[in-house]
């Protein structure tokens, strides 16, 4: 049931265009499916597979490009979303 319903959301957009995407995403969302596909968020490897590593030995990594989208139904990861990452950039205060 899980691979059907990713499967949809993944090719819906090459079906039948973005705002039926986003109809079922929003309907997806109120189930409980959360959709990862924002980069600049801290790396967790819970939740994203590293693809390519950017970071040099970096021990705090961010997401800098998102390759596939993970999913997360009610707080189960059913599918990782596959990333780009690299080292996190700290401002110095001053």
């Amino acid at each position: 049931m899980h691979s059907i319903l990713l499967y949809i959301i993944d090719n819906y957009s090459i079906l039948d265009g973005a705002k039926a995407t986003s109809v079922i995403e929003n309907l997806m969302s109120l189930a409980g499916l959360q959709i990862m596909r924002r980069a600049g968020g801290d790396f967790d490897a819970k939740i994203y597979e590293a693809i390519e590593n950017r970071a040099d030995g970096a021990a705090e990594l961010i997401v800098l490009q998102v390759l596939q989208p993970g999913y997360i139904f009610k707080n189960m990861v059913l599918k990782p979303a596959k990333v780009v990452v690299g080292k996190k950039n700290h401002h110095s205060e001053g």
